[in-house]
């Protein structure tokens, strides 16, 4: 196919006068959208030399706004492999993606440019000074980038990030692929909360706008806020949403009835692995379609697609088009029907592989020419065919654990548990233990919406479970970690202390009525006892992660007529509980 593929099928899908992406507070019709790429595209190859068959990548780092997704498009228009970097992320995670990426075209905003050191840089808020010195040529132009459309980081939640090359081919398939089982017709409107690094912001915005839909995008606040995210729902008539499961649990976190979700007609969840529970809600309080998505980074967004609206069991259906899934075992000999094993996936959606990293390359994306004759990605997840043919996700290789000498997967103990009445979510890890000679400690962290007796939780897990696979400790929580994908973080759990730090001063001797309720404001969404907090404690040992902490804003806002700006919802800025209390006390007094 052609290097401008993707961007001729955008040509083909579109109304000129339909909105293409509303923001804020202003629309962008597919005509002026167009057009802005195209001029884009121009600026582009008047800064630099682009030679006929000499091929490179571009980082593209820019918060949530048009430009973005602008961006995007005029480098798939000009067959510039595109690299996108979400600036939230951490910076040393960012140093790391930009040094592996190698680009030599940088697109961002003249407020980062401390990362880009010696690179050709487009600065989009002062184009003129970004254009003064233009270079001849692209230097360093690598043949590796023809035909990739972009190279996306994965999470690197276990290990430092590797870049996925992704072939425009397979962007391609996935449109056609997921639009052959997902109604994508053009009068619906879809929500854009995901993380541009993060790969099923493609669906949101690629796939959106080459079927002719209008993106309904979110900004930095309510990407990552349950009460804006609620609001921008309702407001802006969304009709199609995709998110992890982690978000949706927040979501109904917020809006118990899922209210805001009344004129949705397609829910798609994925990234993770979805409970029964959260699927029963959702099919009780919506009238949407719902479908399990199923797929890694590397066979690009989504391989296989299940609709659970008139199912009871979780599935994650059948391959999309052009695409083959195996299960295999550990010789990548296929499993009967029935049986567990790796599951393997070969096909048009197959990535190029791991940009710079050969090793990993060839260790996932295998040719076992004794059993298949073509390449398989082998995901490292567990899974089995059902009796119609649908496949069951039964869990990750790597949470497959060895305790007390037995072998088991942690996600057998969440599954479990989520079936015990008022538990939501749950997470089991092992704790590692800090003493050479102490024993591991296996942990069960949950979520819930009632009062749990742990001794009956107990009682239920050993009713359900071999002994050797009940966890040591229960810990209640009001939310978890996440990642900025939206996916619960069970490196953070694993690493989280077990206790709260006490300081001296308790609440009672406190006589700022402020300081009182914000201290209550934490103790509610983190479940903590109100002794062990005072003006003095650390927000480091309130409990409160980067989720929690929004939530914690969000009832601040309500409680006191206040509201955080975006920069200020971050945990990070604040030392102590006093210097939240100074900081609303301010807004309170403007």
């Amino acid at each position: 196919m052609n290097q401008d593929s993707i961007f001729n099928m955008l040509l083909k899908n579109k109304e000129l006068n339909k909105p293409a992406i509303d923001f804020n507070n202003y629309t962008i019709n597919y005509s002026d959208f167009i057009s802005r790429v195209n001029a884009f595209a121009e600026i582009i190859t008047s800064r630099f030399m682009i030679h006929e068959n000499k091929y490179t990548s571009c980082i593209i780092m820019l918060e949530r706004c048009p430009e973005l997704i602008i961006s995007i498009f005029s480098a798939l228009k000009l067959g510039i492999t595109y690299i996108p970097i979400d600036p939230i992320y951490p910076q040393e995670k960012i140093d790391t993606m930009i040094k592996k990426s190698n680009s030599n075209i940088v697109i961002t905003l003249s407020r980062y440019k401390d990362y880009f050191d010696n690179k050709n840089v487009i600065f989009l808020d002062s184009l003129e000074d970004s254009n003064k010195n233009k270079s001849t040529e692209i230097i360093n132009c690598n043949d590796y980038y023809k035909n990739i459309a972009y190279i996306i980081f994965t999470s690197g939640s276990t290990g430092v990030p590797n870049g996925v090359a992704v072939y425009q081919t397979a962007v391609i398939n996935l449109i056609e692929g997921l639009s052959e089982v997902i109604d994508f017709s053009k009068e619906n409107r879809i929500a854009c909360f995901t993380s541009c690094s993060f790969d099923i912001f493609v669906v949101e915005t690629i796939l959106a706008l080459c079927k002719g839909l209008t993106i309904v995008l979110a900004n930095e606040t309510e990407q990552f806020n349950p009460k804006l995210m609620d609001k921008l729902i309702c407001s802006k008539k969304v009709t199609m949403l995709q998110m992890t499961p982690s978000t949706m649990q927040m979501l109904v976190n917020y809006d118990e009835e899922l209210s805001c979700l009344k004129n949705v007609k397609t829910i798609m969840l994925g990234g993770e692995k979805l409970s029964i529970k959260l699927l029963r809600l959702i099919k009780e309080r919506t009238n949407a379609r719902i479908y399990n998505m199923y797929g890694p980074t590397e066979t690009t967004v989504w391989s296989a697609v299940s609709e659970l609206t008139n199912k009871d069991r979780i599935d994650i259906g059948k391959p999309i088009k052009n695409t083959g899934i195996y299960i295999v075992d550990d010789e990548l000999n296929e499993v009967q029907a029935g049986q567990e094993g790796e599951l393997c996936i070969a096909g048009a959606g197959l990535a190029a592989g791991y940009f710079n990293n050969e090793k990993l390359t060839k260790d996932r994306f295998v040719f076992p020419n004794h059993v298949l004759d073509k390449v398989i990605y082998r995901t490292g997840d567990n899974a089995k065919i059902l009796e119609d043919g649908c496949i069951e996700y039964v869990g990750r290789k790597n949470n497959q654990v060895k305790l007390r000498g037995f072998r088991f997967e942690l996600e057998r103990l969440d599954e479990v548990a989520t079936q015990f009445n008022g538990i939501k979510k749950a997470i089991a890890v092992i704790k590692k233990p800090k003493k050479d000679n102490a024993d591991s400690i296996l942990c069960m962290y949950f979520t819930h919406d009632i009062n749990i007796d742990i001794n009956i939780l107990e009682s239920f897990m050993l009713e359900n479970l071999p002994r050797h696979m009940v966890p040591d400790i229960f810990i209640p929580l009001d939310d978890f970690i996440y990642t900025a994908n939206g996916k619960i973080d069970r490196k953070a759990l694993e690493n989280m202390e077990l206790t709260i730090s006490n300081d001296s001063n308790l609440i009672k001797e406190l006589p700022d009525d402020i300081c009182t309720k914000i201290i209550d404001i934490i103790c509610e969404v983190t479940g903590t006892d109100e002794n062990v907090l005072n003006i003095n404690t650390k927000i480091a040992q309130t409990g409160l992660n980067s989720i929690l902490f929004v939530k914690m804003t969000v009832l601040i806002e309500e409680k006191f007529g206040v509201e955080f700006p975006f920069n200020k919802l971050n945990s990070s800025f604040f030392n102590q509980i006093s210097s939240l209390v100074e900081y609303v006390n301010s807004l309170i007094v403007k």
